[in-house]
């Protein structure tokens, strides 16, 4: 594959089948704790979840890397502002939905893991781009395209004003440390809350941040 010949674009509805095993691989083992393992179920959610507008985890605020008609990967991304509307759209957007795409079973899991994250990770500052998930097929790795969806997330960020990328990456997920480490992201903030790593199995999480300005400095 050759990097070059893959478009960035704004991700579409139709986007779900490959957009949602992205989202999944940006983070397995979180995805099955909110959504409910194994694997297959998360997936199912992410895909479902991702056609419906305006929401958190919405097509709406995607960018994918496209590949001959392949999107071989995706970063989701929002400003403060879309950040708060898409959280009010959790319920307004997807209403009774959630009744049909979540197991019932699982609900008093994923309120848990809603708290626990609440509780946990520092709002957004009025000047920050949160990246809120990043992902790239594995065969399509090592050829820039994460570079390029990040810089073109910059470029969304920089035309609305804002100063800083910010991003939480596992502890665990050391190959995706050592990429934003990389491109010039610098360590923040460092969340081991015990109820927080229990309840998603994790060692832990890493607030990162890059100024807008040498985001494509690599």
């Amino acid at each position: 594959m050759d990097a070059k010949e893959a478009i960035v674009r704004p991700a579409r509805p139709e986007d779900a089948l490959q957009a949602g095993y992205l989202m999944y691989l940006s983070g397995p083992g979180p995805s099955e704790t909110i959504w409910g393992g194994p694997a297959s179920n998360a997936i199912r959610v992410w895909r479902e979840l991702f056609p419906i507008p305006k929401h958190m985890y919405s097509y709406s605020h995607a960018l994918v890397a496209d590949w001959n008609s392949r999107v071989v990967g995706l970063l989701l991304g929002l400003d403060p502002k879309s950040c708060e509307m898409a959280q009010r759209a959790m319920g307004s957007a997807i209403r009774f939905k959630w009744f049909k795409i979540i197991r019932l079973w699982h609900f008093p899991y994923l309120i848990g893991a809603i708290i626990n994250m609440a509780r946990t990770f520092e709002p957004l500052s009025d000047e920050d781009y949160s990246i809120q998930a990043l992902a790239v097929l594995p065969e399509a790795r090592r050829q820039g395209i994460a570079t390029r969806l990040m810089e073109s997330a910059a470029d969304q960020a920089r035309s609305k004003g804002l100063k800083r990328v910010v991003l939480d990456v596992l502890i665990d997920n050391e190959d995706a440390r050592r990429f934003y480490e990389r491109v010039g992201f610098r360590e923040v903030k460092r969340i081991t809350d015990p109820r927080f790593c229990r309840w998603f199995g994790v060692q832990g999480s890493i607030r990162m941040a890059k100024d807008i300005a040498s985001l494509s400095a690599t």
